[in-house]
């Protein structure tokens, strides 16, 4: 979806009282939905097989400190799907993990 239609589409589903869920595929995704308004944020990568993940970098995944912040100060749900990403040599050292 082009990321300038959410934004209105979010401000019309809260008009009417309801919350807005979407589904992502990278961080750049997740900082616009933030930007947007949205509740609920799910699935990154939304590829249900993985299948096309390890074509991209890592840091396409990457969330920033300061989205997580805005996640966290905004209430906005997250609902993480990585796996597909964890056949990547670079993810299967440990992690940070961060709340948002």
């Amino acid at each position: 979806m082009d990321p300038t239609l959410l934004p209105a589409i979010v401000k019309k589903a809260h008009y009417a009282g309801l919350r807005v869920s979407t589904h992502i595929e990278n961080a750049g995704d997740f900082h616009n939905a933030l930007i947007a308004g949205v509740d609920e944020i799910n699935h990154m990568p939304a590829s249900a097989d993985g299948s096309e993940i390890e074509q991209h970098p890592v840091d396409e995944f990457e969330i920033s400190d300061a989205d997580a912040s805005a996640g966290r100060a905004h209430g906005t749900y997250v609902v993480t799907t990585l796996s597909g990403a964890m056949q990547q040599e670079d993810l299967r050292a440990p992690s940070t993990n961060r709340t948002v």
